[in-house]
């Protein structure tokens, strides 16, 4: 510190520390303005190390509220970081008031890669997160989040997959929905642009369990979350990455043989979805699973809507099947798609009405797939 005590800034920071109010902040600024940032920890020093949990509170909200309004160099912004993530080991009625701190650093303050990745570390391995109350948990999420949107290459190339798996552990056994809605935005961030080389079970997992929702939200929720709010953000997690598949599509169609209808249903939703962003590099070694899966209730069920979505589910596989870079990628469907016609033409030779029906219904499926389709549907049936 400076030979000449900086009273007038101890005063003023003692003064706010008493009566905590924002109008106090300005003089304090005013007096500041003449220490560094280092000055101005040494002078709450004894205050964030008190032994009264709100004095602590009070100083480190201080600390948090002035220097975010001081000029500071790189340096001070990194001593300072390391500072407050320091602290993250202290009570848990200071732990949001850091973790704030910390969010607004992150959104406001120009921050170095190893600084980036230090607020990560501290996060994953000083705080409990699942031992917080809900909401000081989401400030949690919300600075991981944070770091993401500013940081994200940071974070790819100083940790990389270490980043996922200590993430998977932060989040696991989260069950607030409010919490889960941006815990999903963040997991597709996580499979779009980090590598999971060996941990696609892991991230799998992290997804599946939360599968299907189901979910009602209490009347006194504050911030309102619906089932289909939760069921369209976990959904696009299944989509985020292709190297899903292998474990999607088995485990789609245990869902599809659920005794549940809901969860029937919403499975040919999240089949529909999937087929589509995966393409048919890595959805055709799976296509036998699902037609074998489809066709069944689409002849043998009762359900009319779950019908309707089997269908819609039966175009989505034969648009991946026909699309026009199966040939490009040197994929031949042309086995699967002699089977499935050859069945049709087998049902439309029986004289029981009962099968004509779905068998017209999957025709037209396959007609309202693409073009190619539409041809292969003529050729079958036409002279």
């Amino acid at each position: 510190m400076t030979k000449e005590s900086p009273i007038y800034l101890k005063d003023a920071c003692d003064d706010y520390l008493r009566e905590p109010t924002g109008g106090k902040i300005s003089a304090i600024l005013h007096h500041g303005q003449k220490y560094s940032v280092l000055d101005f920890v040494e002078v709450l020093q004894s205050e964030i190390t008190s032994k009264e949990d709100n004095m602590r509170l009070n100083a480190v909200t201080l600390l948090i509220d002035v220097t975010l309004q001081m000029a500071m160099s790189d340096a001070e912004v990194k001593v300072l970081i390391e500072f407050l993530c320091g602290r993250l080991s202290d009570k848990y009625n200071v732990i949001p008031t850091i973790l704030t701190g910390l969010s607004r650093f992150v959104q406001e303050r120009k921050l170095q890669p190893a600084t980036v990745c230090t607020i990560a570390k501290e996060i994953f391995n000083s705080v409990d997160v699942q031992a917080l109350h809900q909401d000081t948990r989401l400030k949690a999420y919300c600075l991981i989040n944070d770091l993401l949107q500013k940081h994200l290459m940071c974070l790819k190339e100083g940790m990389g997959t270490k980043f996922v798996v200590n993430y998977i552990n932060l989040v696991d056994g989260e069950q607030d929905p409010r919490n889960l809605m941006l815990i999903f935005n963040m997991t597709v961030k996580l499979l779009q642009h980090f590598p999971i080389d060996g941990i696609e079970d892991t991230m799998f997992d992290v997804i599946s369990c939360y599968y299907p929702v189901d979910f009602t939200p209490p009347p006194d929720m504050e911030v309102p979350v619906t089932t289909e709010d939760l069921t369209s953000r976990l959904n696009n997690c299944f989509v985020a990455s292709d190297r899903l598949a292998p474990h999607v599509f088995p485990f789609l169609s245990e869902k599809f043989n659920s005794s549940l209808m809901q969860t029937r249903m919403q499975s040919c939703e999240t089949l529909k979805l999937c087929l589509s962003a995966y393409g048919t590099s890595c959805s055709v070694e799976h296509v036998t699973l699902i037609w074998n899966d489809m066709k069944q209730e689409i002849f043998g069920g009762v359900n009319r809507d779950l019908r309707q979505k089997c269908l819609e589910v039966v175009t989505a596989l034969f648009a991946v099947l026909t699309s026009p870079n199966v040939k490009q990628k040197g994929l031949d469907p042309s086995q699967f798609l002699e089977r499935v016609f050859d069945f049709c033409k087998e049902k439309l030779t029986y004289s029981e009405a009962k099968f004509l029906r779905p068998n017209a219904l999957i025709l037209i499926s396959v007609i309202k797939s693409s073009g190619s389709g539409c041809g292969l549907v003529a050729e079958m049936c036409l002279p």
